[in-house]
């Protein structure tokens, strides 16, 4: 379903999304997150100094991570150097990258189909089947100073804690929707979303 290459802690990997269909119904009922490393191999690597391009004959993908999901992932874009973030059906889900697998950080679940993702910056741009876009902000999931944005106005809606499930229940406080306030809307801080 998506293909994406992500730069995680400094290392490039190819980031793949997929989807199982059952043949049953038209809509896919689970799907996965492959993580893949690319690796020169024998001669190849001694040849092209482990990385350059050339002798790509002389390459494999090796399955770093696996991450199981209970939709398909329909889109997939990298965020900062350690988070891959996935739309998996209805969801937009925030994986942190650490000790070479994705661990769930937070997720939101405020969306018909999430099938277009793309990030900028903490920014995190989600286009949706039916509900057009949302931008959200990343503040690092779960930190003691919790998300940015909203302030007092009630206008920012927090994203959940996946728990290992997609729509699961918590409040995680690490994505923000930088909107609907409009551009140049103060957040906690004092830090302008939409400049």
């Amino acid at each position: 379903c998506s293909l994406v290459t992500a730069v995680l802690d400094g290392v490039e990997y190819l980031v793949v999304g997929t989807a199982y269909e059952d043949g049953t119904d038209a809509d896919p009922r689970a799907g996965r997150i492959l993580v893949f490393a690319v690796r020169a191999t024998g001669a190849a690597a001694a040849a092209d100094g482990g990385g350059d391009g050339a002798g790509a004959a002389g390459k494999n993908l090796v399955l770093v991570c696996e991450v199981r999901t209970s939709a398909a992932v329909f889109c997939l874009a990298p965020l900062r150097d350690d988070c891959v973030v996935a739309g998996i059906g209805s969801v937009v889900h925030v994986y942190k990258w650490r000790n070479d697998k994705l661990v769930p950080d937070c997720a939101h679940a405020g969306h018909i189909l999430a099938l277009f993702v793309r990030t900028r910056g903490d920014f995190i741009v989600v286009g949706d089947l039916m509900q057009s876009i949302a931008v959200w902000r990343y503040s690092g999931g779960g930190d003691s100073d919790g998300a940015r944005g909203g302030g007092g106005d009630g206008g920012a809606e927090e994203g959940e804690h996946p728990g290992g499930q997609a729509g699961g229940a918590g409040r995680c406080g690490a994505c923000v929707r930088a909107g609907p306030g409009g551009p140049g809307r103060t957040a906690k801080g004092g830090e302008k979303y939409g400049e």
